[in-house]
């Protein structure tokens, strides 16, 4: 985003802030001097930019912020940075956002770097301003690449993290964000002085613990100098639905305050904002923070720091730099930059008075009050206005004293004339009023044939109620509207009859508060029943005349025919609460029909069962039969469910994915008996378009309250059941239990540890060697991946199914490829020339636009020969993910002179014939194949008969997991080009490696 702001010349800054100065000593003076000078500044400034601007160049400026646009912390820091800079001249500056709070990736960064340096390498930049630490640290890291080494002003970054990320840094000024927690006690002890517990809300990540790290040190403070013994509670390690238990039971000698939050315990990733309304909503004691951006969401106030202050602290540096200041002689500012500021909203709620705040604090959502906002205003113009009284009193007195004297004159007068004039005029009157009398009989005629060629052209068709008499006259229109005639409904409640009963409440509402509240007008919608004795929906308005009582006598008004409109709503609130394709109930429905039968479950003591169901392998559906077969199949699977389940609710959530809830059950039993049921319809196979469809299916089930009190718990557990399920084989249900729920915290665990080691460098490659059997001539090298994770090595088997679900296998493949060829390279440096390099690749990264480019871009680093790279791809993975996209890389690699390798043969469907189309240049053999070499009788032992096959389509064969000389004989037997195992060696780090080929052990 650019932003181009007013005319500026940063030469002239000096200049207009004396000029400031001089402007502001003379209005000292006398009054006819400050209007003089007044005139001569503001001339000044005017031919200032005609002189002094015109022939400079604008000041580029960007502000790169960590986070992503919309978040509130974000926009105030941004927008405090945006005002003080547009007041002070003319800039181009650009607004960028690295969006790292949702995306804390290094795919992200890269993405990030990607697209900043194709925009701003070569681009001039006078200035770079950051908010939050991963924008410095990205400013820091690449301004001599693509940001024209320009000078850095930071905002919104703690005093410890900044001074980590300055070492040995130039050229950069800033902000520091310093917490003002023993300022926010000390409020909220001056409000609640019962208070002795502080449960302190943090989550566990840098700044989280930084916050609460200051909060129990305040404490600390307060207690040492006044011994009020307070205790502060840690709620950083508790779940977000322990926490809002926890608070929901607090005594009133308790507030919660809270800071920096964005995660629990567990790594659920959550909005701050949403979080403080959460808490707030169940506490039952005030809620006090440290930012202001949390004020709005149910806080009840604090020392706040502001994010838009910080902004303007930042903007301030920034336009010392511009003035000519060299930025090395800017001092980081270390001022407070938080207010006092308190939510009404919540003062009102535990009944907190106004006084008990400070004077000068923020109050936000507090209602307007005009005397309060303008007491001054209010209090000189009711004086001004009681002297104008005065004065006026003073001359209508003389004017009604001069009044009466002219008024008596005048009386004499008239009456003289006035006897002459009576006479004439009486003749004059009577043949005036004959003339209106023929006038008059001319227009109501006219007014007449209006009236009715005016009810003929409208649009609505007009009623008249004679309410004294009880008369209603509909006029012609309503022969078409209605169908009957204006003589058929004389009376309102003969109009009530026809009336849709639902209606009759709004309609007498309306009516009433029409009539007696005297509203502007009468509007309501309802329906009538027609001649035909069907419904229509009318919207009828209306005004009613009143006598001197103020009693109504009289209203007219129309019906107009909004049939189709109420229809086209009704079908779009259908749409918005159901599936478009199969009519069930969509995911919002679904969740809000969940939500009221919990209500009603914790009322009479039930139980809920939700069915979470997908179906197993709909891909291969749509693949073999085409995408209409697969909707209407899942309109079949739709119908057969509901019949199944009675009056229990069937959803559609996306895709093949359905959620079932059996409400009102005394035993599990009974939804465990519906999910066999389900189970057995898909025994058989569904006829779709003549097609013989033949599906199975997984389902995750949970129990309310066991499970979870609440939609969103039970669909996060009925879901992890579900994948549970799919894991156990598929065309299965389970139930869910604690343990997967364990299970499923530590995957998160893992995958946020993932991140971290990939950006700490915590994967280590060991090598196996792959050896001609005959000799024990090492041919070739397999690169396996080892978790180094505190001094202990994790196995691939523990995390890399996390990375593939991650996406987070992508960057760690390259890495594997990378350093496995720059070992390689090493090894030919040593004299090794003829060894290979097998390293194992994913479906994901095969799938990536860019693959094929960076495994050649790394064999031309390495200046390797790429027929010396084999890379390997499962069995599994092929038959699940193969399909044209991967088939034409697998192509291009082969093409140039990369080798193919199909591990783990014999897992899968093991078909010759599929391998035979494949660009596959050698073929694994399976370590279950090896162990039955001993356990099998040759004449039934097949693995000799798979190298010789596989030999004939001119495959070359290794052997996995050799472990006895036995095995070693027999692979020997039927010419095995290669074996892998313990037997030759164990994966070998590279010092090892290196060790073993140089003793020639092998």
């Amino acid at each position: 985003m650019t932003v181009r702001v007013a005319p500026n010349n940063r030469g002239c800054l000096g200049a207009v802030a004396g000029g400031e100065m001089m402007f502001h000593s003379l209005l000292r003076g006398r009054g006819w001097l400050k209007a003089i000078f007044l005139m001569l500044f503001l001339l000044g400034v005017s031919i200032i930019p005609k002189f002094g601007y015109a022939s400079q160049e604008p000041v580029h400026i960007l502000i790169l912020n960590s986070y992503h646009q919309g978040l509130e912390w974000t926009h105030d820091q941004t927008d405090g940075i945006l005002q003080k800079l547009q007041s002070h001249g003319e800039q181009q500056i650009y607004v960028e956002y690295l969006d790292w709070k949702r995306y804390p990736t290094l795919d992200n960064l890269n993405n990030q770097f990607d697209y900043l340096q194709a925009k701003y390498t070569g681009q001039q930049l006078d200035l770079i301003i950051t908010t939050d630490d991963m924008a410095l640290k990205f400013a820091l890291a690449h301004r001599g690449e693509i940001f024209a080494n320009a000078p850095i002003v930071f905002s919104g970054i703690l005093e410890n993290s900044a001074q980590e990320l300055l070492q040995g840094q130039e050229r950069v000024t800033g902000v520091y964000e310093i917490l003002d927690s023993e300022g926010t006690i000390r409020l909220a002890l001056a409000i609640n002085p019962q208070v002795k517990h502080i449960y302190v809300l943090n989550d566990l990540s840098e700044s989280g613990l930084a916050c609460g790290d200051d909060v129990f040190a305040a404490v600390r403070k307060i207690n040492g100098e006044e011994a009020r013994g307070l205790v502060a509670h840690s709620l950083a390690y508790s779940t977000i639905n322990e926490i809002l238990h926890k608070v929901s039971a607090l005594d009133n000698d308790s507030i919660v305050l809270l800071g920096s939050y964005n995660m629990d315990s567990t790594g659920l990733i959550l909005s701050t904002e949403d979080v403080a309304s959460e808490v707030s909503r169940s506490s039952s004691v005030p809620i006090y923070s440290l930012y202001e951006f949390l004020l709005d969401s149910g806080v009840t106030g604090g020392s706040l720091l502001s994010g838009r202050v910080q902004g303007e602290h930042a903007a301030d540096q920034a336009l010392k730099i511009l003035a000519g200041q060299n930025v090395d002689t800017v001092p980081i500012i270390r001022e407070h930059t938080f207010v006092a500021g308190f939510n009404y909203n919540e003062l009102m709620r535990f009944n907190i008075p106004e006084k008990l705040i400070p004077q000068d604090s923020m109050v936000i959502n507090k209602p307007f009050s005009f005397v309060d906002t303008y007491r001054s205003l209010v209090y000189i113009t009711t004086g001004v206005l009681l002297l104008l009284i005065l004065l006026v009193t003073g001359l209508l007195f003389n004017i009604r004293r001069r009044i009466k004297v002219e008024t008596n004159l005048r009386i004499k007068n008239e009456e003289i004339s006035a006897m002459h004039e009576e006479l004439t005029a009486t003749e004059e009157e009577l043949r005036q009023q004959f003339d209106e009398l023929l006038s008059n009989q001319r227009q109501l005629k006219e007014t007449q044939e209006l009236q009715e060629l005016v009810l003929e052209a409208a649009i609505d068709a007009i009623w008249d109620w004679d309410m004294i008499r009880d008369i209603r006259v509909y006029h012609s229109k309503n022969s078409s509207l209605l169908g009957y005639k204006g003589d058929e409904i004389r009376s309102v409640e003969h109009w009530n009859a026809l009336m849709h009963p639902d209606d009759k409440a709004e309609f007498q509402k309306k009516l009433n508060q029409h009539l007696f509240e005297k509203t502007a007008r009468y509007s309501c919608d309802y329906r009538i029943k027609d001649k035909d004795g069907e419904y229509k929906w009318i919207r009828a308005f209306g005004k009613a005349l009143y006598d001197q009582s103020g009693n109504p006598y009289r209203m007219v008004g129309s019906h107009r025919d909004i049939t189709d409109i109420k229809e086209k709503e009704m079908h779009i609130k259908y749409l918005a609460y159901h599936d478009f394709l199969t009519g069930l109930p969509n995911r919002a429905q679904i969740q809000e029909i969940i939500k009221s039968e919990i209500l009603k479950a914790e009322e009479q003591g039930t139980l809920l069962g939700v069915l979470f169901l997908d179906i197993d392998n709909f891909k291969a559906i749509n693949d073999s039969f085409g995408h209409p077969t697969g909707d209407q199949l899942l309109i079949t699977i739709s119908r057969h469910l509901t019949q199944i389940l009675d009056n229990h609710v069937v959803a559609r959530l996306a895709g093949d994915e359905f959620l079932i809830l059996i409400r009102d059950i005394q035993e599990k039993e009974q939804a465990i008996d519906y999910a066999e049921r389900i189970m057995k319809l898909f025994e058989t196979a569904l006829v779709i378009y003549k097609q013989y469809c033949y599906i199975s299916t997984s389902i995750g089930i949970t129990f309310y309250p066991q499970d979870g009190e609440s939609y969103e718990s039970l669909l996060i557990n009925a879901d992890t059941a579900m994948h549970k399920a799919k894991e156990l084989g598929k065309r299965n249900y389970v139930v869910f239990n604690m343990e997967m729920k364990r299970a499923v915290v530590e995957k998160a665990e893992i995958q946020n540890n993932l991140r971290k080691a990939i950006e700490f460098e915590e994967f280590v490659l060991h090598y196996q060697p792959q050896v001609e059997p005959h000799t024990g001539k090492v041919l070739g090298l397999e690169a396996l991946i080892r978790w180094e994770k505190e001094h202990k090595l994790i196995p691939p088997n523990k995390f890399i199914g996390v990375a593939e679900e991650t996406g987070l296998i992508v960057p760690i493949g390259d890495w594997v490829v990378a350093t496995a060829c720059a070992f390689l390279k090493k090894l030919h440096d040593l004299g090794y020339r003829e060894l290979t390099m097998s390293v194992n690749i994913s479906a994901r990264q095969l799938q990536e636009d860019r693959f094929v480019e960076k495994v050649l871009k790394v064999l031309r680093d390495n200046d390797l020969d790429p027929s010396k790279l084999e890379l390997e791809i499962t069995e599994t993975m092929l038959i699940e993910f193969l399909d044209a996209k991967i088939s034409n890389v697998l192509a291009r690699l082969i093409e140039n002179d990369i080798k193919i390798s199909l591990d783990d043969f014999g897992l899968g469907y093991s078909s010759l014939n599929y391998i035979k189309q494949l660009p596959i240049s050698t073929l694994k053999v399976d370590k279950s194949f090896i162990d039955d070499i001993q356990s099998t009788p040759e004449s039934k032992n097949i693995t000799g008969l798979i190298v010789i096959m596989a030999h004939q389509l001119g495959l070359k064969v290794v052997a996995e997991g050799v472990e006895k000389p036995e095995q070693r004989e027999y692979l020997i037997k039927y010419d095995c080009d290669a074996i892998q195992g313990y037997l030759a060696s164990k994966p070998l780090p590279e010092e090892e490696l290196i060790k073993v080929l140089n003793k020639n052990l092998l």
